[in-house]
Protein backbone atom coordinates (compact mmCIF):
# COMPACT_ATOMS: atom_id res chain seq x y z
CA UNK A 1 0.00 0.00 0.00
CA UNK A 2 1.27 3.46 -0.91
CA UNK A 3 2.20 5.43 2.23
CA UNK A 4 2.42 8.82 0.53
CA UNK A 5 -0.10 11.43 1.77
CA UNK A 6 -0.43 12.66 -1.81
CA UNK A 7 -2.33 9.45 -2.54
CA UNK A 8 -5.11 10.63 -0.24
CA UNK A 9 -7.69 13.31 -0.97
CA UNK A 10 -7.28 16.53 1.05
CA UNK A 11 -10.78 17.45 2.13
CA UNK A 12 -12.25 20.73 0.85
CA UNK A 13 -14.90 23.04 2.21
CA UNK A 14 -17.41 21.83 -0.36
CA UNK A 15 -17.11 18.34 1.13
CA UNK A 16 -18.26 19.22 4.66
CA UNK A 17 -21.86 18.01 4.24
CA UNK A 18 -20.85 14.68 2.69
CA UNK A 19 -18.04 14.13 5.20
CA UNK A 20 -20.36 14.88 8.14
CA UNK A 21 -22.84 12.32 6.88
CA UNK A 22 -20.07 9.72 6.54
CA UNK A 23 -19.01 10.30 10.14
CA UNK A 24 -22.66 10.10 11.26
CA UNK A 25 -23.11 6.70 9.62
CA UNK A 26 -19.76 5.51 10.97
CA UNK A 27 -20.41 6.61 14.58
CA UNK A 28 -24.19 6.49 14.94
CA UNK A 29 -23.87 3.55 17.37
CA UNK A 30 -20.67 4.74 19.03
CA UNK A 31 -21.11 4.55 22.84
CA UNK A 32 -19.43 7.89 23.51
CA UNK A 33 -21.66 9.71 21.02
CA UNK A 34 -24.72 8.01 22.50
CA UNK A 35 -23.57 9.15 25.93
CA UNK A 36 -23.19 12.72 24.69
CA UNK A 37 -26.51 12.75 22.82
CA UNK A 38 -28.84 10.26 24.56
CA UNK A 39 -32.16 11.66 23.30
CA UNK A 40 -33.22 9.24 20.56
CA UNK A 41 -35.56 11.75 18.94
CA UNK A 42 -32.85 14.32 18.25
CA UNK A 43 -29.53 12.50 18.55
CA UNK A 44 -28.89 12.06 14.82
CA UNK A 45 -29.55 15.75 14.16
CA UNK A 46 -27.26 16.75 17.03
CA UNK A 47 -24.57 14.28 15.98
CA UNK A 48 -24.60 15.62 12.43
CA UNK A 49 -24.17 19.20 13.66
CA UNK A 50 -21.45 18.02 16.03
CA UNK A 51 -19.49 16.42 13.19
CA UNK A 52 -19.88 19.50 11.00
CA UNK A 53 -18.27 21.50 13.78
CA UNK A 54 -15.49 18.93 14.24
CA UNK A 55 -14.72 18.95 10.53
CA UNK A 56 -14.69 22.74 10.38
CA UNK A 57 -12.35 22.71 13.38
CA UNK A 58 -10.11 20.40 11.39
CA UNK A 59 -10.04 22.84 8.47
CA UNK A 60 -8.93 25.72 10.69
CA UNK A 61 -6.54 23.95 13.04
CA UNK A 62 -5.62 20.57 11.57
CA UNK A 63 -5.43 18.46 8.43
CA UNK A 64 -8.24 16.32 7.00
CA UNK A 65 -7.67 13.49 4.54
CA UNK A 66 -10.21 11.27 2.80
CA UNK A 67 -9.76 8.00 0.94
CA UNK A 68 -10.82 9.63 -2.36
CA UNK A 69 -13.01 12.49 -3.64
CA UNK A 70 -15.94 10.11 -3.01
CA UNK A 71 -15.11 10.25 0.73
CA UNK A 72 -15.62 6.63 1.65
CA UNK A 73 -13.79 7.45 4.88
CA UNK A 74 -11.77 10.27 6.41
CA UNK A 75 -9.36 11.12 9.22
CA UNK A 76 -8.74 14.39 11.05
CA UNK A 77 -5.28 15.08 12.48
CA UNK A 78 -4.13 17.88 14.78
CA UNK A 79 -0.74 18.94 16.05
CA UNK A 80 -0.97 18.90 19.84
CA UNK A 81 -0.24 22.61 20.27
CA UNK A 82 -3.05 23.52 17.85
CA UNK A 83 -5.75 21.29 19.32
CA UNK A 84 -6.20 23.41 22.45
CA UNK A 85 -9.92 24.21 22.46
CA UNK A 86 -11.06 27.76 23.20
CA UNK A 87 -14.48 29.40 23.02
CA UNK A 88 -13.35 31.47 20.05
CA UNK A 89 -12.16 28.40 18.14
CA UNK A 90 -15.45 26.60 18.80
CA UNK A 91 -17.48 29.60 17.61
CA UNK A 92 -15.27 30.02 14.54
CA UNK A 93 -15.87 26.38 13.66
CA UNK A 94 -19.64 26.62 13.78
CA UNK A 95 -20.13 25.31 17.30
CA UNK A 96 -22.62 28.09 18.00
CA UNK A 97 -25.23 26.30 15.85
CA UNK A 98 -24.93 23.21 18.00
CA UNK A 99 -25.11 25.22 21.21
CA UNK A 100 -28.32 26.89 20.07
CA UNK A 101 -29.98 23.60 19.12
CA UNK A 102 -29.31 21.41 22.15
CA UNK A 103 -30.52 21.68 25.73
CA UNK A 104 -28.31 22.94 28.55
CA UNK A 105 -27.77 19.48 30.03
CA UNK A 106 -26.36 18.26 26.71
CA UNK A 107 -24.15 21.34 26.35
CA UNK A 108 -22.76 20.77 29.84
CA UNK A 109 -22.16 17.07 29.11
CA UNK A 110 -20.26 17.85 25.89
CA UNK A 111 -18.17 20.61 27.49
CA UNK A 112 -17.42 18.56 30.62
CA UNK A 113 -16.34 15.63 28.47
CA UNK A 114 -13.98 17.85 26.49
CA UNK A 115 -12.45 19.23 29.69
CA UNK A 116 -12.06 15.74 31.12
CA UNK A 117 -10.30 14.25 28.09
CA UNK A 118 -8.02 17.28 27.68
CA UNK A 119 -6.95 17.10 31.32
CA UNK A 120 -6.40 13.34 31.02
CA UNK A 121 -4.10 13.81 28.03
CA UNK A 122 -2.18 16.61 29.73
CA UNK A 123 -1.71 14.44 32.81
CA UNK A 124 -0.15 11.55 30.90
CA UNK A 125 1.52 13.10 27.84
CA UNK A 126 4.33 15.63 28.09
CA UNK A 127 5.70 15.78 24.57
CA UNK A 128 4.55 17.15 21.17
CA UNK A 129 2.44 14.79 19.08
CA UNK A 130 -0.07 14.47 16.26
CA UNK A 131 -3.57 13.71 17.51
CA UNK A 132 -6.03 11.55 15.54
CA UNK A 133 -9.57 12.77 16.24
CA UNK A 134 -11.36 10.99 14.68
CA UNK A 135 -11.04 8.45 11.87
CA UNK A 136 -14.14 6.86 10.37
CA UNK A 137 -15.15 4.76 7.37
CA UNK A 138 -18.66 4.59 5.95
CA UNK A 139 -20.16 1.22 7.02
CA UNK A 140 -20.83 0.26 3.41
CA UNK A 141 -17.09 0.52 2.69
CA UNK A 142 -15.73 -1.08 5.84
CA UNK A 143 -13.65 -4.24 5.53
CA UNK A 144 -11.83 -2.98 2.43
CA UNK A 145 -8.61 -1.80 4.07
CA UNK A 146 -9.61 1.87 3.96
CA UNK A 147 -8.67 2.53 7.58
CA UNK A 148 -5.12 1.44 6.76
CA UNK A 149 -5.18 3.62 3.66
CA UNK A 150 -6.07 6.61 5.86
CA UNK A 151 -3.66 5.94 8.71
CA UNK A 152 -0.45 4.63 7.19
CA UNK A 153 0.57 7.74 5.19
CA UNK A 154 0.42 9.98 8.28
CA UNK A 155 2.13 7.38 10.45
CA UNK A 156 4.93 7.17 7.88
CA UNK A 157 5.20 10.97 7.86
CA UNK A 158 5.45 11.01 11.67
CA UNK A 159 8.10 8.27 11.58
CA UNK A 160 10.19 10.37 9.23
CA UNK A 161 10.12 13.45 11.46
CA UNK A 162 10.28 11.49 14.72
CA UNK A 163 7.02 12.57 16.34
CA UNK A 164 4.52 10.34 18.20
CA UNK A 165 0.82 10.11 17.43
CA UNK A 166 -1.97 9.90 20.00
CA UNK A 167 -5.59 8.74 19.95
CA UNK A 168 -8.40 7.88 22.36
CA UNK A 169 -11.09 5.23 22.20
CA UNK A 170 -13.80 3.75 24.40
CA UNK A 171 -13.96 0.37 22.67
CA UNK A 172 -11.72 -2.54 23.61
CA UNK A 173 -12.01 -3.95 20.08
CA UNK A 174 -10.56 -0.68 18.75
CA UNK A 175 -7.64 -1.00 21.16
CA UNK A 176 -6.76 -4.31 19.53
CA UNK A 177 -7.07 -2.81 16.05
CA UNK A 178 -4.81 0.14 16.85
CA UNK A 179 -2.21 -2.17 18.37
CA UNK A 180 -1.67 -3.53 14.86
CA UNK A 181 -0.49 -0.07 13.82
CA UNK A 182 1.97 0.17 16.70
CA UNK A 183 -0.15 1.97 19.30
CA UNK A 184 0.03 1.07 22.97
CA UNK A 185 -2.31 1.98 25.82
CA UNK A 186 -0.53 4.28 28.28
CA UNK A 187 -3.50 5.12 30.53
CA UNK A 188 -7.03 3.92 31.14
CA UNK A 189 -9.93 5.44 33.06
CA UNK A 190 -13.73 5.68 32.98
CA UNK A 191 -15.77 8.48 31.42
CA UNK A 192 -17.43 10.44 34.26
CA UNK A 193 -21.13 9.72 34.85
CA UNK A 194 -20.94 6.59 32.71
CA UNK A 195 -19.56 3.07 32.71
CA UNK A 196 -17.58 3.69 29.53
CA UNK A 197 -13.88 2.81 29.61
CA UNK A 198 -11.51 5.38 28.16
CA UNK A 199 -8.19 4.33 26.63
CA UNK A 200 -5.37 6.74 25.86
CA UNK A 201 -3.03 5.31 23.24
CA UNK A 202 0.35 6.44 21.89
CA UNK A 203 2.37 5.30 18.90
CA UNK A 204 6.02 6.24 19.11
CA UNK A 205 7.85 6.86 15.82
CA UNK A 206 9.64 3.95 14.22
CA UNK A 207 13.13 4.37 12.87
Amino acid sequence: MNTDLSQLYRLRKKDVKTASEVFLRAFVKDPLLLHMFPDEKSQKKYMLEYFRSRINYGFFYGEIYATSPNIEGLAIWFQSDKFVVTNWKVLRSGGLKLLFRVDMKTIKRVLDLGDFTNEFKHKHIHFPYWYLAPVGVDPQHQGKGLCSKLLKPMLTRCDKVGIPTVLETQLEKNVEIYKRYGYETIAETTIPESNLPHYLMVRHPRT
